[in-house]
């Protein structure tokens, strides 16, 4: 008779173990998802990061070779000639491979450079006919433009490190998610067995009463 009351606990016991493994199931898989969002938000932080620090070198080398630029034009020594073209070369580099990791280049860095490039060229052809002055007056009227194109690099860095703000910052979410998440999973697993035993406990006791009467 014990057997018979035990075989009707069952599919109510059933029905409890089949709910709990799916919620196990469910926090797990959620678990999962968050330790792969956390990963990935930590490799855009990191693009971000990169990015910025793409722009800054950039803007570094521009302003050194503008400055190497302002020494030839006032002294005529050729040496800061060569050292201006050597930013601007690793400066043109530096820029071009950051707006290749963005994909994009709504403002138009890449086509500004190069005119920067060409003006740079002209004050360079202009002191070395010896109009010392004329130079020096290109170079000024390039100085708003130039100034421009900094502050817009400027924005743009300013920009890609807030970025890589929020993304870690959604990255340390995600991370104490998996964690209570990872939790929460065990702790239903854990009931989930410490319940199958009580089960099988009682279910002994009820078969062995009635034998040993």
């Amino acid at each position: 008779m014990a057997i018979i009351n035990s075989s009707r606990l069952t599919p109510g016991i059933a029905v409890a173990a089949v709910i709990g493994c799916l919620l196990m199931v469910v926090l797990a898989v959620g678990a999962l998802f968050q330790a792969t969002e956390h990963h990935n938000k930590l490799a855009d932080a990191q693009t971000h990061e990169n990015i910025a620090s793409m722009f800054q070198s950039a803007e570094d080398e521009g302003k050194a070779a503008s400055q190497s630029l302002q020494e030839y034009v006032a002294t005529g020594d050729v040496a800061f000639v060569t050292a201006a073209q050597g930013h601007t070369q690793t400066g043109v580099q530096q820029l071009t491979s950051a707006v290749g990791l963005v994909g994009s280049d709504p403002n138009g860095f890449v086509n500004k450079g190069s005119q920067m490039v060409q003006a740079s060229g002209q004050v360079i052809a202009l002191r070395q006919t010896g109009d010392a002055a004329g130079a020096a007056q290109l170079l000024q009227d390039l100085a708003p433009s130039f100034n421009s194109f900094i502050a817009a690099q400027d924005q743009v860095i300013a920009e890609q490190h807030q970025a890589a703000t929020d993304a870690r910052s959604s990255a340390d979410s995600a991370k104490t998610l998996t964690f209570w998440l990872a939790v929460l999973s065990g702790v239903v697993g854990l009931a989930l067995v410490g319940g199958g035993f009580i089960v099988l406990t009682r279910g002994s006791r009820r078969v062995a009463g009635p034998a040993s009467a």
